[in-house]
């Protein structure tokens, strides 16, 4: 890792993405435009501008939780392979196991 491209090849090591040295210099033009067009949005006077949770003004709709008898069980462990239930693997083993 070369130090002038560092902090690139952390974001593509955090992305889990290989760059090559071509790609490190594109990059590091378009994060520079990004950043430089981020300051000048600094420099937007907010002050008179409410805070916004979400442009639309839609409400989300949920329902009510409610307790209902379940008869399905049999029906799901009938199709299971082991006949007792199914068999998941753990968030954990599928994370370490793609390392």
């Amino acid at each position: 890792m070369s130090s002038k491209y560092a902090k690139i090849d952390l974001l593509a090591d955090m992305a889990k993405i290989a760059l090559t040295d071509e790609e490190q210099k594109k990059l590091e033009k378009e994060l520079q435009s990004i950043l430089a067009y981020v300051q000048v949005l600094d420099k937007v006077d907010t002050s008179s501008t409410p805070p916004t949770r979400h442009v639309s003004g839609l409400i989300n709709q949920t329902r009510e939780d409610k307790i209902v008898p379940s008869d399905h069980a049999s029906e799901i462990t009938r199709q299971s392979p082991r006949r007792s239930g199914f068999e998941i693997p753990s968030v954990r083993s599928l994370w370490t196991s793609k390392k």
